[in-house]
C-alpha cells in the first residue's frame, strides 16, 4: 500500500472514531440526565391523578403507523384548585408499566417549583440501562474499526 493510500485510511479511521466517540458521549449525556431527573422526581410531591387518555392503544400504534388513531397516555391531576393535564410518563420512559385506561387513577410524581412538570413513573428503568449499555457498545465499536481499519 502506498503512502497516500495509507493517509486515507488513517483519516477514515480517525473519522469513524471520531463518529463513534462523539455518539457514545451524548447519548451517555443524554442518558445520564435522564437518570439523575428520574431518581430526583421519585422525591417529588406525589398526588393522585386520573388518566384521561389511557395507554392501551399505544403498542398498537407504534407498530402500525399507517393507521394512527392518536390515542396517548394523558393524566390529570389537582393541586389547590388548579386542574393539571401532563403525558409525560417519566424521564427516559416512554411506557408506564403497566396498561393505563381511561378513568384509572395513578400517582403524580408533581415537580413543586413547577406544578405543570409531572411524571408518573421514576427511579431507574430498563431505557436507563441499555443507553449506558449502547453508549459502551459505541466506545468498544469505536476503538475496534481504529485497529481494524
Amino acid at each position: 500500500m502506498n503512502d497516500k493510500m495509507e493517509k486515507n485510511y488513517q483519516r477514515f479511521r480517525n473519522l469513524f472514531f471520531g463518529l463513534c466517540i462523539l455518539a457514545a458521549a451524548l447519548l451517555l449525556l443524554t442518558t445520564m440526565k435522564n437518570i439523575i431527573s428520574s431518581v430526583a422526581a421519585a422525591n417529588w410531591e406525589t398526588h393522585q391523578g386520573i388518566v384521561t387518555n389511557g395507554s392501551e392503544d399505544m403498542n398498537r400504534v407504534l407498530a402500525t403507523p399507517y393507521n394512527v388513531t392518536n390515542r396517548w397516555l394523558e393524566y390529570k391531576y389537582e393541586i389547590n384548585g388548579n386542574e393539571y393535564r401532563n403525558t409525560t410518563v417519566g424521564y427516559g420512559i416512554n411506557k408506564p408499566a403497566s396498561v393505563l385506561r381511561i378513568g384509572d387513577r395513578v400517582t403524580v410524581y408533581v415537580d413543586p417549583d413547577n406544578y405543570a412538570n409531572s411524571v408518573i413513573a421514576v427511579g431507574f428503568a430498563k431505557g436507563h440501562f441499555f443507553g449506558l449499555l449502547f453508549s459502551c457498545g459505541f466506545v468498544v465499536l469505536g476503538f475496534y474499526l481504529w485497529r481494524k481499519i
